[in-house]
């Protein structure tokens, strides 16, 4: 289990410096409590899960109730299995690298030409994608008038 323990990782702080309302605040730390509670049930850190439902069950609870509450967790616990392991593998996957820059090689003596796929360089320069010129090139390895 420890291997999904190192996918998982925590609800961020709400940034500081902002006044944020109640109703933000309270939908994150619903959030945080719903990992936390999640995070607690896959890793079984405090093994308390059988006792409970057995000390409810000698409580006089229906026993139908007791056995259809331990197939419900029990059903949480393979989920959360498969999405530990998903992430994992995920996480694993070796993904192609893009080269948007070609060299085109000439027949005469000095170094290539570097030619950038325009498609790729028009997504990448969206005014939404706020990445400066300079950024951009050195990311490219390029010369900035070379875009």
């Amino acid at each position: 289990m420890a291997d999904s323990e190192a996918v998982v990782l925590d609800i961020p702080e709400l940034p500081t410096g902002i006044d944020w309302s109640y109703e933000v605040q309270s939908a994150c730390t619903i959030l945080a409590d719903s990992h936390w509670s999640a995070r607690r049930v896959l890793h079984q850190e405090d093994r308390e899960l059988i006792p409970i439902l057995q000390a409810l069950e000698s409580e006089a609870l229906p026993r139908e109730w007791v056995s259809s509450a331990a197939e419900t967790l029990g059903r949480l616990l393979v989920d959360l299995e498969r999405a530990a392991t998903g992430a994992r593998q995920d996480k694993e996957l070796n993904l192609e690298k893009i080269s948007p820059v070609k060299l085109i090689h000439a027949c005469s003596p000095g170094r290539p030409r570097k030619v950038i796929d325009i498609t790729w360089l028009k997504e990448a320069t969206k005014p939404n994608r706020l990445i400066s010129k300079k950024l951009l090139a050195e990311t490219l390895g390029v010369h900035q008038n070379t875009l």
